[in-house]
């Protein structure tokens, strides 16, 4: 068993739509997309120089908020 004792940081490019839609003035929703660009992974990476260990990720975040005044 390799282990990894160092940690590397990379910024990855990430691209994401929005909406909201206000039901009243109180109730409202909001709905986001969003995908981060970091490429395929490699689970069989035994090193961090050169080799990735994430894949891209897709997110789908769904909000409804209330107001009280």
């Amino acid at each position: 068993t390799n282990v990894v004792t160092s940690t590397k940081s990379t910024v990855k490019p990430e691209v994401a739509i929005g909406a909201g839609y206000n039901f009243n003035k109180n109730v409202a929703m909001d709905l986001t997309y969003s995908h981060v660009f970091a490429g395929q992974a490699n689970p069989n990476a035994n090193s961090l120089s050169g080799a990735s260990k994430v894949s891209s990720i897709n997110t789908l975040l769904v909000g409804l908020s209330y107001s009280f005044s």
